[in-house]
C-alpha cells in the first residue's frame, strides 16, 4: 500500500501558493500574542492577493513587498512538518502594512489587538532597521519610530 501523507495546514499553506510564509493573526496566534481563535490561515506573498478554500480552511494571501522577502522571517520544524513563520514584530509590521493602519503608537497593540507588552520579546534595533527598509512605507516608519525603548533591545 502507498502511504499517504497528511499535510499540516500550515505547511500546506506555503505549498499550495509561495513563496510564501504564515504571518498576520495566524502568526500571532502562534506566537501565544492575541486570545481569540483564528480561523483564517493567512501567508504573506510575492504575488497577488488571493484566497482558496478547502472544505475545512480558508487559505489568505497578502501581497508584502518582496525585497529582503524572507527578514523577520522564521523555519518552524516539528517532529512531522516544517513551514515558515513570521516573528512576532514581523506579523505585528505586515498587519500594519496589510491592513494600512495608522498607528502612532503600540497601544493599539493592547486595546485593538489585545497583546500584552510584556509578552513580545524585545527587538534588536538592527533587525528593526533593516524591516524598517523592507518596507519603505510611512506607517512603518511612523509606528517603529514610536515603539517605546524598553521594547527594544
Amino acid at each position: 500500500r502507498l502511504a499517504i501523507k497528511r499535510h499540516d495546514p500550515f505547511e500546506l499553506a506555503q505549498l499550495i501558493y509561495g513563496p510564501s510564509y504564515l504571518c498576520l493573526e495566524i502568526a500571532m496566534s502562534f506566537h501565544n500574542l492575541i486570545p481569540e481563535a483564528v480561523y483564517t490561515i493567512t501567508s504573506a506573498t510575492c504575488k497577488r492577493n488571493k484566497e482558496f478554500f478547502s472544505s475545512t480552511t480558508l487559505f489568505s494571501y497578502q501581497r508584502v513587498p518582496t525585497e529582503n522577502f524572507l527578514i523577520g522571517v522564521e523555519r518552524i520544524h516539528t517532529d512531522d512538518y516544517s513551514f515558515l513563520m513570521a516573528t512576532p514584530w514581523k506579523a505585528i509590521l505586515d498587519y500594519i502594512y496589510c491592513y494600512k493602519m495608522n498607528w502612532d503608537s503600540v497601544d493599539p497593540l493592547e486595546g485593538g489587538l489585545r497583546i500584552e507588552l510584556e509578552d513580545l520579546v524585545k527587538i534588536s534595533s538592527t533587525e528593526l532597521a533593516q524591516l524598517q527598509m523592507f518596507y519603505r512605507s510611512s506607517r512603518i516608519d511612523r509606528f517603529i519610530h514610536n515603539i517605546p525603548r524598553e521594547l527594544i533591545a
